[in-house]
């Protein structure tokens, strides 16, 4: 690695940089610290699976991509190696590998035993000089003996498996093999020094020693080296003659299908087999081809060859045209020489040399020369490859393997997707820019300012004088940060320390440069560090100075600049909390967006003076989840669809619409971050291209994401081959759309078109198999026929698993699924294995799927079987005799089917008497109401007044709950009589039906908990005005409910919705209790229709009376079901008093809300008056407590209810309740915190708080009682002691706004002055908070000082109080009694009462003094609220 930096750092000083290929590479390096056996290694193979196999000095190795296995002999098993130094490996047709030891013997290894197996055992062992293992299962061997052997790879255990070829037994066979070859009618050639024989059907046998042998179109070509052509075909052996001379004959090569390269020393044939056409082409003159065998056929139907002047020849068939392409300039480089060299083609079409000197090259075919290839090594500094290798393995995936004596290395190749610009060891690059010349400048941190075109050719340097000269050293003298060019085409620098820079152009290569800095004027620049420059649409420049804050530039008359700011004329900007401004930026609506250190700044970018601005502050805040992610704003961007992307440091992107609410400071954003699809937060800057895909640059990943499909790509150092450090230079796009970013080692241009994911597939095989015995676990194989055959006791497994995508192992993902127990998939992010435990007998199936390297899911599925031996009881001997017992069951049940068919004739009889049941129930249950009333009261009476012993009190509440349910069914009667004799009438109101459906719902919710049942109310009911009978409405969903109730188990679910759909009132209850067969839908509305799942139970009467109040409303009713699955009924009512016009049952009743709203009319205050029942909320953890509490309190008061401290404070903050219940001991927020919090707010500390407790401790109580509760009550508790409780705070609630509105201050007419009111004797002063005393002395103090405004309003009031107006009307309320604009009369009122009591002003003049228009207005509230006029009360002072 430090030759390789060294090396880079020459290069650099001899200005010798890197060609920009089409193409990229990684390299990977593994040695003994990553788990290979050896550094040494001889070979590398790609077995069938994918898996690679490596020849080590010390055994054989598995790598699967994440971990090697070795394999050697030790001296206990059963074949032992003579040598675990493994010199080659071959890989046969039935998946085994053929080994070959130092000291040139061979032994087998079983790859799916995974053992070592001798096959010359029991023979004499040979010394092998070469194994060729042929795709139909035949491996030969050749011998130092000259003997050759011939192995059946899938049966060379039998007696004919291994046959022996002796030259003196075969005439042709002589002391040297050349060639053994496999035609495609499965006939084997071999040919020697002494001439051919096959191996097959065919029977050809001569003494012509060729070396060479393919097979091209259904014809055998042979070559010998002398020149002699011949063919076989149809059983002849012919020769061939070319219309060329031939000397030596290096090579037969197959192209295609229909050409065959013949390789000579001086001249390489192609012969068109289809057209019968010769072609050729020949080395540079006085030049030859060398390493025939490298000679290689692109995709493009190009041949290479290497010729001996240090060159490459490449011949072009399709257009008959030859290139010379010579080696690049090696001068200077540490060269390694090496063993193998060759011409690779990788998957993306792009052609790599490595040429004999080691160095490895990229083709430019543009230029049709070779070009140094670069890479990125660990250490980020690029720079050129060069191996000493002694073999390489192409893989499936068109990757290199290289074995070498460090270990082994891995290229993976990609199409190259970026380019570098202006790369350097010192090349930290903070802003780039393009003119309107498309010039390219980069600002380094070093100081220099570079220029490149659009080809990145090096333009120059610009220096200080303004003067571009072509000096890579030349230094403009300042850290550009940022830059514009205006419409002028002034270029603007902003840079950190050394102020904003203007250049003018004087030339084409000479620029005017004007430097501006802070000084004592206070119209210069507000900060020398400039983060951001931006001209808007109205062609005005603004500068984001890191410290000073927003600068706007006005230019004067005389053409002088100078700079609006805070420090001036920019007075409203929050300069002390966002001085530090990163970025500025305006959206297409106008909107003007400045990111800070400390949150987001907007303002309208429409105005007439910088002084009237106004600023809004967007930040970061725990109690909102839609605010900005992050207070540290680095970049902004507006994408085509009109989205704002705000990226934050650490806090990811924050996204928001272009539109008026921009300006705000509550502006609702969406985060995307690394919870929801991000895989960094470190997030700098957004960018789109333009195909409209949104570029998010992290630290070290860029993202792609589609706002289509909300899809991100990421691309890291392992999709692009080289660490992509990016920093916070904001980004640029170029005119062919693709993006440039400032990096820490140079400028870095993504070619956006190029950025694809992988498509690879690759394969999965199954790494590890353990099995768990008790406290052992032992690891098996899979059999030969991928099943796994496990004992009645081995039914905890763990498989392991790999793809084999050797880019980029570490973004593989997983998933599987054991098909027969679960048939979902499982996904395991990168985890590579799957544990199973207490799997039933029987046949499993597990498969799996992956990604590739680049994250995309692929069809790739694996699969496992897994067979576990069943138990006795699992096995088809058992199952007879459950077979045998269920028979005897189904036996039993028809004889009780039959039976039950017998008492259905006796239920049709029945069924006839309903009629006369139900008239026989009605008419007693008149009678019945009496007594039951009778009965209900003094158990009420009993329960609340007299001590009862627990028993005695659990049967009256049974007692109590029978009644009301007796009383229930009984009103039920009486309704369905009344119905059947059109006697019911129906009273339309209009009603907040969302009430009733909330208060319906909470009906049924204790029961939902007891049978835990998921009980829910979805409800969509807008602010239509909605004509119902509030009872009949009621009494079809309790019925429906209880019928829903009724038929569902535990654990299921039953839920309520509820819209409003073309004019309908829509009301569905469905379940998954029983259901029932629709054939039978249209009885259910009968009575006592009985239930298909349980005959036993039947509907009564409740779905016949829902029918009958449907009709009787103008509805319809709907059932859908599924026997087994549950049931849907859909209730739709008229909402539209039309609807029941001419009908004469109708009746229609007006409401107070009616007429207030036709009669109201404010006069100061707009806020309306409600008047409602006093409000308690309860916060208890304790569903049961809860709703006891509920239950207690509900009749005399509106209830809200938490479950913990802090709902109940969010209840507590938007509902504003009268009183507060809560327990102390809560999970999340206790009674203490939420307790703290609301004495703590000035919008909620009037509430009283009950603190409930089953801590009795005095310490306990002094703790509650310090931190505001109005009153403390110990566990257990008596109901009527909570009630006295709360009616006695409410009483004290009375006593405060009487004392407030009696002890308000009191003035001198002549003075202003207040005047003490004389002490007098009362009730003591209740307890108040400081927050509420200072709060109604504010309001009082307001009041006061605006008595004579007669234009005084109560927004104006508010104003004044930093709450909102529905807070202070509630808290006004809530403390004095009075609605604020009563509170305001009452004080004009007193203090006009003050001044007639002087005598000095007539009634006109306190009518102005005390803030009244007219004295006759004076006169009409003076007597609203004294009970007499003006008048009258001075003659009553003159009375008295």
């Amino acid at each position: 690695m430090k030759k390789y930096v060294l090396l880079y750092v020459l290069l650099s000083i001899l200005s010798k940089s890197f060609a920009q290929s089409k193409g990229s590479f990684s390299v990977k390096q593994y040695d003994m610290d990553d788990g290979l056996a050896h550094t040494r290694t001889k070979n590398i193979i790609q077995d069938s699976k994918g898996q690679i196999w490596i020849s080590t000095w010390n055994g054989i190795d598995q790598f699967n991509g994440y971990n090697f296995r070795n394999f050697k002999s030790y001296p206990h098993d059963k074949v032992k190696l003579n040598n675990n130094r493994i010199e080659g490996l071959s890989l046969n047709a039935a998946g085994n590998i053929w080994l070959r030891t130092y000291g040139s013997q061979v032994f087998l290894f079983n790859s799916k035993l995974e053992v070592f197996e001798d096959i010359f055992s029991d023979k004499q062992h040979p010394l092998v000089n070469d194994i060729k293992s042929l795709a139909n299962g035949a491996t030969w061997i050749t011998a130092q003996n000259h003997n050759l052997y011939r192995i059946d790879d899938r049966n060379y255990t039998a007696e004919d498996g291994i046959r022996v070829f002796g030259p003196t037994t075969y005439p042709y066979l002589g002391n040297t093999i050349h060639n053994i070859f496999l035609d495609s009618e499965g006939d084997e050639w071999v040919l020697s020094n002494k001439g051919t024989f096959t191996y097959g059907k065919k029977k050809v046998s001569n003494n012509m020693p060729f070396h060479f042998i393919t097979e091209v179109d259904g014809t055998i070509y042979f070559a010998a080296r002398n020149g002699y052509l011949a063919t076989y075909r149809d059983g002849k052996l012919a020769p061939f003659e070319l219309p060329f001379e031939l000397t030596d004959i290096f090579r037969l090569h197959k192209l295609n299908p229909e050409l065959l390269a013949i390789v000579t020393a001086d001249q390489i044939i192609i012969y068109h087999t289809k057209t019968k056409r010769y072609s050729r082409f020949v080395p540079p003159v006085g030049q030859e081809f060398i390493f025939s065998e490298k000679a290689f056929f692109d995709s493009y139907g190009r041949v290479w060859a290497f010729a001996s002047g240090r060159q490459l020849v490449c011949y072009d068939i399709k257009r008959d045209e030859q290139h010379i392409v010579p080696y690049p300039d090696l001068s200077g480089l540490m060269l390694t020489p090496s063993s193998i060299f060759f011409i690779h083609e990788d998957e993306y079409r792009q052609l790599w040399i490595l040429l004999p000197d080691g160095v490895l090259c990229a083709y430019d075919p543009d230029l049709h020369k070779l070009d140094l290839a670069e890479y990125t090594p660990q250490s980020g500094i690029p720079t050129h490859y060069a191996v000493s290798a002694g073999d390489y393995l192409i893989d499936s995936h068109k990757h290199i393997w290289l074995s070498t004596t460090d270990g082994i290395q891995q290229l993976s190749f990609r199409e190259k997707s970026y380019e570098r610009i202006a790369a350097s060891a010192d090349g930290e690059v903070r802003s780039v820019f393009r003119d309107n010349q498309d010039r390219l400048w980069v600002g380094k941190k070093n100081g220099t300012l570079a220029l490149y075109n659009k080809a990145n050719d090096y333009l120059g340097n610009l220096t200080s004088a303004g003067a571009i000269v072509r000096d890579k050293k030349a230094v403009f003298g300042a850290n550009v940060y940022c830059f514009i060019q205006d419409h002028e085409g002034q270029i603007w620098l902003g840079t950190r320390n050394h102020g904003l820079f203007i250049l003018r152009p004087r030339n084409a290569q000479t620029y005017q440069v004007t430097n501006y800095k802070p000084t004592s004027d206070p119209y210069s620049i507000g900060s020398e560090s400039i983060f951001s420059l931006y001209q808007d649409a109205q062609k005005r420049v603004w500068i984001g100075g890191y410290g000073g804050g927003l600068n706007l530039v006005e230019k004067k008359p005389d053409g002088t600049l100078r700079f609006v700011h805070a420090g001036n004329r920019l007075k409203n900007y929050p300069v002390d909390q966002c001085g530090l401004v990163r970025y500025v930026y305006q959206s297409k609506n106008g909107t003007m967006l400045v990111g800070t250190s400390n949150g987001l700044i907007t303002f309208s970018g429409t105005f007439q003076k910088p002084e009237h601005i106004g600023f809004f502050h967007n930040a970061s805040t725990a109690d909102r989840t839609d605010c900005l992610s992050n207070n540290e704003v680095l970049h902004i961007f507006q994408d085509r669809r009109q989205q704002i992307y705000v990226s934050t440091f650490s806090g990811g992107i924050s996204i928001t619409t272009d539109s008026p609410n921009l300006l705000s400071d509550k502006i609702k954003f969406k985060n995307i971050n690394r919870t929801n699809g991000l895989i960094s937060d470190l997030s700098l800057s957004v960018i789109e291209d333009l195909k409209g895909y949104l570029w998010i640059a992290s630290v070290n990943v860029l993202s792609r994401f589609n706002p289509t499909n909300k899809q991100f790509d990421h691309f890291s150092k392992e999709n692009l081959g080289l660490p992509p450090l990016i920093n916070e230079a904001a980004p640029i796009r170029d005119l062919d759309g693709n993006i440039i970013f400032g990096t820490t080692d140079g400028a870095l241009r993504v070619l956006t078109d190029r950025m694809l994911r992988s498509t690879f597939v690759p394969p999965i095989v199954f790494s590890a198999i353990r099995i768990q015995r008790q406290d052992v676990q032992e690891e098996c194989n899979v059999g030969e026929n991928g099943m796994l055959i496990l004992a009645e006791d081995e039914r905890n497994i763990s498989v392991s698993f790999a793809a084999l995508d050797y880019t980029n192992t570490k973004s593989i993902q997983y998933a599987y699924r054991l098909k027969g127990t679960d048939s979902t998939w499982v996904y395991l992010g990168h985890n590579r294995s799957a544990s199973f435990v207490e799997l039933p007998a029987g046949r499993h199936t597990l498969e799996v799927k992956s990604t590739n390297s680049d994250g995309v899911w692929v069809e790739n599925v694996a699969t496992i079987q897994f067979y576990i031996t069943p138990t006795f009881w699992e096995t088809g001997f058992s199952w007879v005799i459950y077979i045998l017992a269920l028979a005897v069951l189904v036996l039993l049940i028809v004889l009780i089917v039959s039976y039950i068919m017998q008492l259905r004739k006796r239920v049709d009889v029945e069924q006839q008497l309903t009629g006369l049941k139900l008239n026989f129930f009605t008419d007693i249950s008149h009678e019945l109401r009496t007594p039951l009333t009778l009965i209900a009261s003094p158990i009420e009476e009993v329960l609340q007044h007299e001590k009862l012993s627990s028993s005695g009190r659990a049967y009256l509440q049974t007692a109590k709950q029978n009644t009301h349910r007796m009383l229930r069914l009984i009103n039920q009667i009486l309704d369905f009589r009344k119905i059947q004799h059109r006697k019911m009438k129906v009273y339309l109101e209009q009603a907040d039906v969302a009430a009733l459906l909330e208060k319906t719902f909470n009906s049924f919710s204790p029961i939902a908990r007891q049978k835990q049942i998921n009980y829910t109310l979805e409800q969509d009911i807008t602010s239509t005005p909605i004509y119902v009978d509030v009872d009949k409405v009621e009494k079809i969903l309790f019925n429906l409910l209880s019928n829903a109730f009724k038929y569902t188990p535990a654990g299921r679910q039953i839920a309520i919705r509820a819209t409003v759909e073309n004019g309908e009132l829509v009301l569905m209850v469905t379940d998954e209790g029983s259901g029932f067969d629709m054939g039978k839908a249209k009885g259910l509305f009968e009575r006592y229709e009985t239930n298909d799942a349980d005959p036993s139970i039947s509907s009564g009467i409740g779905l016949a009376l829902v029918h009958e109040l449907v009709d009787l409303l103008h509805g319809r009713i709907a059932v859908d079901s599924e026997k087994g699955k549950g049931s849907a009924f859909t209730v739709r009512l008229p909402i539209a008093y039309e609807a029941f016009a001419g009908d004469p049952n109708i009746e229609l009743k007006l409401g107070d809300g009616v007429a207030e709203q036709a009669h109201t009319t404010p006069i100061v205050d707009t806020a309306p008056e409600i008047t409602k029942r006093t409000s308690i909320l309860v916060i208890e953890d304790n569903d049961e407590l809860r709703d006891f509490i509920r239950s207690i309190l509900e009749q005399e008061y509106d209830i809200l209810e938490a479950s913990d401290g802090r709902k109940g404070l969010e209840i507590t903050l938007d509902k504003l309740p009268d009183i507060v219940v809560s327990d102390v001991m809560m999970p999340d927020m206790d009674g203490v915190a939420y307790l703290e919090a609301v004495k703590n707010n000035s919008d909620t500390s009037h509430i009283p708080v009950i603190l409930l407790t089953a801590k009795s401790a005095l310490d306990d109580k002094i703790k509650g009682m310090e931190y505001g509760a109005d009153d403390y009550i110990t566990k257990p508790f008596h109901a009527s002691y909570l009630k006295a409780k709360i009616a006695s705070l409410l009483k004290q609630r009375e006593l405060l706004r009487e004392y407030y509105l009696a002890h308000n201050s009191t003035f001198e007419p002549t003075t202003g002055t207040a005047v003490k009111s004389s002490p007098s004797w009362g009730p003591s002063v209740p307890k108040v908070t400081a927050y509420d005393d200072e709060f109604i002395r504010n309001v009082i103090q307001g009041i006061e000082d605006n008595i004579e405004n007669t234009n005084f309003k109560i927004d104006d009031l508010v104003a004044g109080m930093n709450m909102s107006r529905a807070v202070f009307y509630r808290k006004i309320k809530a403390i004095v009694g009075l609605s604020p604009v009563d509170f305001v009369k009452k004080i004009r009122v007193k203090r006009a009462a003050q001044l007639l009591e002087t005598g000095q002003f007539t009634v006109a003049e306190v009518a102005y003094q005390s803030g009244f228009s007219t004295s006759q207005y004076l006169s009409k509230v003076f007597k609203e609220m004294m009970g007499c006029t003006p008048t009258e009360y001075l003659k009553n002072l003159k009375n008295k």
